[in-house]
């Protein structure tokens, strides 16, 4: 096979349709139902901010909501929709529309009516700050699903020197967890003679041929990144090798730009592995040390451009810490540890109006961040449900280390999701 030179990233296209639909159910989170009026935000991958800004579809301007009724929407919008997702690779059927109904997410209030003519409902007391979810019976000819991210794997940051405190009171040891070990990915699919599973770092390179299947030379983890099997910090993704093709068509999707090629004798296409949900574990109150969160030392570090974020990524890092930030200059409240949980070494970030980092978890969160100019920004529950988010306006100043912290209002630990989004304006 001649050689072929590497082509460079972009992000001038995406296919969004393969990641929300296929022929299992699928959903689409839009949470903190507030007020009547959803609040867009996505969850896990790329799939609603993604979906909305392909279709130019605002669920924000819909009318808001003030019965217990479903608020009917103008019948062109429902219609918009279905058309956008069709211009996307889907085919829907009036019964796979109609398949499409919103929850609130508890489980003892009732399912709004089907999409057809309604695309919110009204909130009571029972859905004030509540996850409304969108679930379909999923599209035929749809090619994938939106899955969770795996955590990623990063390089250890030293141990923190902290004053000493006072010794926790001990709890007992929590049960070990089964953990998936893969082994790390070939570079290319040419020695593979079965189906099998693998494991990608972050930020792969290489080469690639083709969209959604690729030919056996491609590099395996890039690929992997192109077709949204796994987010830039990498993850754990499964490989199903195929025959021969005359043609494979080159693409700019999720920051990688892959090659067009004609005809190959072997190739491959991918999917994510799902890793388990993590099971909070107990920890005790924090004791307080009088020391203060420090960037001198990074903590997880990765590095990610403004066209690669464009993409919502996601980190998981483990929330709240020992040490108490009220007497500390940075303008904040609740733990934290003294090292960032962590930091990303950003690029590219003049083209972009903003940058959006929000925190999912199952406890009271704060957010820390500081900035690459050295400014320290703090918030608590702006997104709702005791959840932070911060909007940093993005410009070329935004190039550089950016270094963040998940805290805990009460001191109390439990795993946390932060997620880092440009965003044009």
């Amino acid at each position: 096979m001649a050689h072929r030179a590497a082509t460079a990233s972009g992000l001038h296209s995406r296919i969004y349709c393969q990641h929300l639909l296929s022929p299992r159910p699928g959903a689409v989170i839009f949470p903190n139902f507030v007020r009547g009026r959803p609040i867009l935000t996505s969850k896990g991958m790329l799939v609603s901010h993604q979906l909305l800004k392909a279709i130019a579809l605002s669920l924000l301007a819909l009318p808001v909501a003030t019965s217990a009724l479903a608020q009917d929407v103008d019948p062109d919008r429902v219609t918009g929709f279905v058309s956008a997702l069709e211009a996307h690779g889907c085919r829907l059927s009036q019964t796979d529309v109609q398949d499409f109904v919103l929850s609130n997410g508890f489980g003892d209030a009732r399912e709004t009516q089907a999409i057809v003519g309604s695309l919110i409902a009204a909130g009571d007391a029972r859905t004030e700050g509540a996850d409304l979810v969108l679930e379909t019976a999923g599209c035929p000819g749809g090619t994938g699903a939106a899955t969770p991210a795996p955590a990623p794997v990063p390089v250890p940051a030293p141990a923190p020197v902290a004053t000493p405190a006072p010794a926790p009171v001990p709890v007992p040891a929590p049960a070990p967890q089964p953990v998936q070990a893969l082994a790390q990915c070939p570079a290319n699919a040419l020695s593979l003679s079965a189906n099998t599973q693998c494991s990608c770092p972050a930020n792969p390179g290489g080469t690639i041929w083709g969209s959604n299947v690729y030919t056996a030379d491609s590099n395996i983890c890039l690929a992997a990144l192109h077709a949204g099997a796994m987010p830039i910090t990498g993850g754990n993704i499964s490989i199903t090798l195929g025959g021969r093709l005359e043609t494979f068509t080159g693409t700019a999707q999720n920051g990688v730009t892959s090659n067009a090629w004609g005809a190959y004798d072997t190739s491959f296409t991918l999917a994510a592995v799902q890793a388990p949900a993590p099971q909070p574990i107990p920890q005790p109150l924090p004791q307080a040390t009088g020391s203060c969160p420090s960037f001198a030392v990074p903590g997880d570090f990765y590095a990610a451009t403004g066209d690669q974020l464009y993409s919502p990524t996601p980190f998981t890092v483990q929330a709240g810490g020992p040490l108490d930030i009220s007497g500390c200059q940075v303008g904040g409240i609740g733990f934290v540890t003294e090292v960032p949980q962590i930091s990303v070494n950003l690029s590219g970030m003049e083209a972009y109006g903003r940058l959006e980092i929000e925190v999912e978890a199952q406890c009271d969160t704060t957010l820390l961040i500081n900035t690459p100019t050295g400014q320290w920004v703090f918030d608590d529950d702006s997104r709702g449900n005791f959840q932070p988010l911060v909007n940093l306006p993005s410009s070329a100043a935004m190039n550089g280390r950016i270094d963040i912290w998940v805290g805990s209002y009460n001191g109390s630990a439990c795993p946390a999701t932060v997620e880092l989004e440009t965003w044009n304006s």
